[in-house]
């Protein structure tokens, strides 16, 4: 149920049997895929060698993948988050086994929920980064006695403004 295309040119878009050398390779291409296409990710499954800690099998899925497990509801919680997973079944799974290198042996691309806008999808929680010298400069503006909101407002302007 993809509602909105793709932005992603097809050469961009993975393939079976595709190779990276390593576990942070194989997740920068598929979290910059995700930004491109509209969602989030998240890191999944890990199947590990135990003798030698060696990652055998990796899964990427959808941030929306899922469902929430409800074992202890917190009671003291005043205004409790609406659900976001909806059990999207969007992912890509790598193993290890045959080559070595992080292989591409599984990519399902359907999504069951609509896909944020390129002028969104800046707002998911993996795409939402701020670099170190933001955050020291948050720091020191709360330890000053900035309110949040207001430290937002600033660093806002700084930058040319909110949709920065």
């Amino acid at each position: 149920m993809n509602i909105l295309p793709s932005a992603v040119p097809s050469e961009e878009i993975t393939k079976i049997d595709m190779e990276f050398n390593s576990e942070d390779a194989a997740y920068e291409f598929y979290k910059s895929y995700s930004k491109k296409s509209g969602f989030g990710i998240r890191k999944a499954y890990r199947h590990v060698y135990k003798e030698s800690n060696e990652v055998l099998d990796r899964t990427f899925c959808c941030a929306r993948a899922g469902k929430k497990r409800n074992d202890k509801p917190d009671v003291n919680v005043k205004c409790p988050r609406a659900e976001s997973r909806c059990g999207c079944s969007a992912m890509m799974v790598f193993s290890t086994r045959h080559s070595g290198n992080f292989r591409v042996m599984k990519f399902v691309v359907e999504h069951n929920h609509v896909l944020s806008t390129p002028r969104k999808v800046h707002l998911h929680r993996l795409h939402r980064k701020i670099t170190f010298a933001q955050a020291a400069e948050a720091c020191l503006a709360e330890s000053s006695g900035m309110r949040p909101k207001e430290t937002l407002e600033f660093m806002g302007r700084q930058v040319g403004g909110r949709e920065h």
